[in-house]
């Protein structure tokens, strides 16, 4: 199987995504897809996967990065069996995946950790609740 994980958010070396689950799936005889902020993080491209460097989501700073991974996912979702995405911002980038089935690998209670992201504006909280509730 052909497996495209996708992150913005997160650390390349996050230990969730690339010690557990990028490993497992490659014990597993998968061939991985790896797409995350690797530049950005000043990370070397990992050994064993097809690296793709996309720029990373931080604060407030996060459209280019979803302009990104959006174009990023036309080009490459439909060379993979599935995608994986580890962030809700990537649902965004997402949308318009159709042939292949797109994962949203929850790490934490998404919803429940939106009050303390600081560089969400209150105003905008609720009704990101909400959506997150919706996906």
């Amino acid at each position: 199987m052909r497996v495209l994980v996708v992150t913005i958010v997160h650390h390349p070396s996050d230990a969730r995504i690339w010690h557990r689950q990028i490993r497992a799936l490659l014990a597993a005889g998968h061939a991985v897809t790896y797409a995350a902020p690797f530049v950005a993080t000043g990370t070397p491209f990992p050994i064993g996967v097809q690296a793709q460097d996309l720029p990373r989501a931080q604060g407030l700073k996060r459209w280019r990065a979803i302009r990104s991974a959006t174009r990023f996912l036309r080009i490459a979702a439909d060379q993979h069996d599935v995608v994986l995405l580890h962030d809700p911002e990537l649902l965004l980038a997402a949308r318009g995946v159709r042939r292949v089935p797109v994962i949203w690998d929850v790490h934490e209670d998404t919803a429940a950790a939106l009050p303390m992201k600081s560089w969400l504006p209150s105003i905008l909280r609720s009704p990101a609740i909400a959506t997150i509730h919706f996906a």
